[in-house]
């Protein structure tokens, strides 16, 4: 074995075996619940509350109320007490969940206009809390106007 062949084997071996030593997000979850990763990998989102975002923001996509822009999500503390879907929101952690496009199938009872005649604005953007460890949705509300992400806020799918 030359010089060089032995050089080049020895730094591939080097760097195999610092490539298993490198931290991963599956390592950082050591003692975790199985397929629970407590990393933060899609912003602030963990991958099991993207995973939660994700299928909330799908189950309300798939109602076909409207042609969705954008779906993204934050997280934050808090409870929602006062649900108006689901279960109340109580683990102490909330996914805030914007789902922006046009949707002329919702209709809501906004007042836009001055009196006496009520205008009735398009809404723009539907927005969902959910409880961050069970997954389930407990607050809907709209917007109309203009809107626009949450800064930061993760991507959860593109259409």
């Amino acid at each position: 074995m030359t010089a060089t062949t032995r050089t080049a084997l020895c730094l591939l071996a080097a760097m195999t075996v610092a490539g298993c030593a490198s931290t991963s997000p599956a390592a950082s979850n050591a003692g975790a619940a199985p397929g629970a990763t407590t990393v933060p990998t899609h912003g602030s989102l963990t991958d099991r509350e993207f995973g939660f975002a994700v299928a909330v923001a799908r189950a309300e996509a798939d109602k076909g109320a409207g042609v969705l822009t954008s779906a993204t999500a934050t997280t934050g503390d808090g409870t929602v007490m006062d649900a108006n879907v689901g279960p109340p929101c109580t683990s102490g952690k909330l996914l805030h969940i914007k789902l922006i496009g046009s949707f002329p199938r919702i209709v809501h009872g906004g007042y836009g206009g001055p009196p006496p005649t009520p205008s009735y604005q398009p809404v723009s953007a539907e927005l969902i809390t959910a409880d961050a460890q069970s997954g389930k949705a407990c607050l809907i509300s709209v917007q109309t106007g203009p809107e626009s992400p949450e800064p930061g806020a993760a991507v959860l799918f593109t259409q």
